[in-house]
């Protein structure tokens, strides 16, 4: 049973040294993964939907909330930890060049020893893409496109590449990751994101929950039901012999009882905020003591 810790809100901490202590509780408590999110710019105003509520308002996207950089913050905490995994929970992919990302991501696995997961989805504020210069537009075929360009780039010695939106090569890439490949994850709860999750990664993150809005894994019966979907999804696509981890949040009041029969369903791993909001982190003492709580609790 593995409990990944989201590390929202960290930027409330005047003092970087805290984000160390605070990772190193968090691996010696035995949380598995220490996730952070994804935004370059936010908006000061936006008509893009938000696409887990009801009335497309809500999320993480107010200025208020400030991101750091995930590879960097990733980086940041490697260097202070030794066993906790590294994910990004999830990372805007369609808005990066798909070299300069493997390049990133690279380091920071062979950085940590091996130690990355790369999160990935597509976005959905348009505003964004649009500040950054990238094209909204047909960015889940991006994408798809993205995803196999590094994954060569992190296993082949030397890559050529020509497609519909991308087109390089011959070329190399060193150093190589850790890992052969980095295991990518795909995050989102539309039929899409589903799809695209069976057929081309090595794991599915479901999103919602932490912001109030209804979990896709809310039921034992939401789990079972939407872990038979992936199942057979990847089965059609040939897939359902290699490794795949299924990430979701723990249910309100849940007992260790209800994570087993999650767990017995096919769910891997939970996504967690001990101390409540996502973005209202308290003081790394407080921090702590939530960690404490939740771990002498569940783990």
């Amino acid at each position: 049973m593995k409990f990944q810790l989201l590390a929202r809100g960290l930027y409330k901490w005047q003092d970087p040294r805290d984000i160390l202590a605070f990772a190193r509780a968090a691996e010696a408590l035995g949380f598995e993964s220490f996730d952070v999110g994804d935004h370059v710019v936010v908006p000061d105003q936006t008509a893009s939907a938000f696409p887990y509520s009801a009335d497309g308002k809500g999320g993480p996207h107010y200025p208020s909330h400030p991101y750091h950089d995930p590879w960097t913050m990733l980086a940041y905490v490697a260097a202070a930890t030794e066993r906790i995994r590294l994910s990004t929970g999830i990372y805007i992919l369609p808005m990066r060049k798909p070299m300069l990302t493997a390049k990133t991501v690279a380091t920071v696995d062979l950085l940590s020893q091996g130690r990355v997961t790369m999160g990935i989805g597509v976005g959905w504020i348009k505003e964004e893409f649009e500040a950054i210069g990238e094209v909204f537009e047909r960015r889940g075929k991006r994408t798809d496109e993205i995803i196999g360009i590094v994954r060569r780039l992190w296993t082949e010695d030397t890559v050529e590449h020509h497609g519909e939106f991308y087109s390089f090569g011959p070329v190399k890439m060193t150093p190589k990751p850790v890992q052969q490949p980095i295991p990518i994850h795909y995050g989102g709860i539309s039929a899409a994101a589903i799809r695209h999750a069976a057929t081309l990664c090595d794991g599915w993150i479901t999103v919602p929950g932490i912001w109030g809005q209804k979990d896709i894994f809310e039921t034992l019966d939401d789990t079972k039901r939407q872990i038979a979907n992936m199942t057979e999804q990847r089965k059609r696509a040939g897939r359902d012999h290699l490794p795949f981890e299924i990430t979701g949040r723990i249910p309100v009041a849940a007992t260790l009882d209800d994570l087993r029969r999650r767990e017995e369903a096919g769910m891997t791993r939970f996504r967690v905020v001990p101390w409540g909001s996502a973005y209202d982190i308290p003081a790394l003492p407080g921090a702590i003591e939530s960690l404490e709580r939740f771990a002498g609790t569940y783990l």
